[in-house]
């Protein structure tokens, strides 16, 4: 009898499918929204800015806020703006927040190889006892149990994080009679992976910021980014 190797090779194949379930990503599905207000006419170019945290629950001088803001300083030198050398001086006010969401729970569909009853691999498998689909394995045909296999559905649960980057900006002057100045534009990019590593998605979202600046949506939009996209390059490759 083949039993064992068809335990072992079987046990092979749902390990390959598990793995192919939880591998990791080449392509990022990315959820913005953005909009953009029309300068004020006859008002000066706005050029420069100095980045503000929007969230007081992050840290302004921790390594990962001070990342993001570079990450940023990026995508916004792609479009022609500068770093202020402080508050006082710079045309805009840039707020940023990032953050990482409470998981979710996703099934995913996969098929594993099932191993026929000890019934079926003695007297070899029939139209009548075969319950699902047969395939080759190896390169004989899918003549008995010991040189077929059956798949059966299964659902592998996954834990999605969503990250998001928030950033908008406003003109850099005082607020009239409380109230604050007009937002310039607003993008607000986020995706859903597995972990919590809100590092790897940065340059993304970054990206993402950087090619939509300037564009108005009407609702949310999704846009497929390409690991090896030029944006993403750009972004990590930095100033």
């Amino acid at each position: 009898m083949k039993t064992i190797p068809l335990l072992r090779a079987t046990l092979a194949l749902v390990a390959a499918a598990l793995a192919a379930a939880s591998g990791g990503c080449s392509a990022y599905q990315v959820k913005f929204d953005s909009i953009a207000r029309a300068p004020t006419p006859g008002a000066a170019p706005l050029a420069s800015y100095k980045i503000r945290n929007a969230n007081p629950a992050l840290t302004s001088d921790s390594l990962r806020f001070k990342e993001a803001a570079q990450m940023l300083k990026t995508a916004l030198s792609g479009h022609g703006l500068w770093e202020a050398p402080d508050a006082r001086s710079a045309d805009m006010v840039v707020d940023l927040d990032y953050g990482v969401e409470v998981a979710r729970i996703e099934y995913s569909p996969i098929e594993v190889p099932v191993l026929p009853p000890l019934s079926e691999s003695r007297g070899g498998l029939t139209p009548a006892s075969a319950q699902g689909r047969l395939r080759p394995f190896g390169n004989q045909s899918a003549a008995t149990a010991e040189d077929a296999i059956r798949y059966a559905e299964a659902y592998v649960p996954i834990r999605l994080y969503e990250k998001h980057l928030t950033v908008s900006c406003r003109e850099n002057q005082s607020a009239d009679e409380g109230r604050l100045p007009v937002e310039l534009w607003r993008i607000d990019a986020s995706l859903e992976s597995e972990g919590t590593d809100l590092r790897a998605c940065l340059p993304v979202l970054a990206a993402v910021v950087m090619e939509e600046l300037g564009t108005t949506t009407a609702g949310e939009t999704i846009r497929t980014m390409n690991a090896n996209d030029e944006a993403i390059r750009f972004i990590e490759k930095g100033l």
